[in-house]
């Protein structure tokens, strides 16, 4: 059975110091749980009003998430809350939440390199100091692809 993807409204709220998560009613009629992986949540907090992090007050964002297609599915999208969502736009919204980035993967290891002037360091060292190479040293994190709960 094929995948689908759904974008989903929740309200998202903090209470004694932990966020609580709300996801509208057909999904917990649905026992989304048990059926829906979450994959990306909203990343963006300028729409939280400025005492949210003190508790008592509710934003509205969303979650991507995967889903088998057949009657959980539909039940889920003929929900006003949630959407069915096309690959393109499930990478966008994942990559606004989890960015590649670049980082140190062995500091003592570039500390060594770079130690060294750049025309005496062997070809192994100069790709660890590359980022777009394999080898250990400066790496980017994996980039998000949806395709890869599809």
């Amino acid at each position: 059975m094929a995948k689908k993807i759904i974008k989903v409204k929740i309200k998202k709220e903090k209470k004694d110091g932990a966020t609580q998560f709300t996801y509208p009613k057909v999904c917990q009629d649905n026992n989304h749980s048990q059926h829906v992986t979450y994959v990306a949540y909203e990343a963006d907090a300028s729409n939280y009003p400025a005492d949210y992090a003190d508790g008592g007050k509710i934003v509205e964002e969303y979650a991507v998430g995967v889903i088998e297609e057949g009657d959980v599915f539909n039940a889920l999208v003929a929900d006003d809350d949630i959407e069915e969502m096309n690959e393109t736009d499930a990478n966008t919204f994942g990559k606004t939440w989890k960015p590649q980035v670049t980082k140190i993967t062995d500091e003592q290891k570039v500390i060594l390199i770079l130690a060294k002037e750049e025309k005496d360091r062997t070809q192994e060292e100069k790709d660890a100091l590359d980022p777009e190479n394999e080898e250990e040293g400066i790496n980017k994190t994996p980039e998000f692809n949806i395709t890869k709960w599809l």
